[in-house]
């Protein structure tokens, strides 16, 4: 799953794979932050940075994007 993310987006961090990890399970936001023993709020930026390096317009979902780009061949 890791390694079809990595082919679409080859400069994602290994935070930022954990956050797509922890998406994959549904994990709603303070769930994914006590996970990565980081604040609400940090969850929030790196969600966005995310959908800056994808370049998505505003209205799609980023999580909804990392889970088909690691579950879909």
């Amino acid at each position: 799953a890791v390694t079809r993310l990595r082919e679409q987006l080859p400069t994602i961090s290994r935070q930022e794979e954990l956050y797509a990890m922890l998406t994959l399970l549904n994990l709603n936001n303070k769930e994914i932050a006590q996970t990565l023993g980081i604040n609400k709020d940090s969850v929030t930026k790196m969600r966005y940075r995310l959908r800056v390096k994808l370049s998505l317009p505003q209205g799609e979902d980023v999580d909804e994007f990392l889970r088909k780009a690691m579950i879909n061949d």
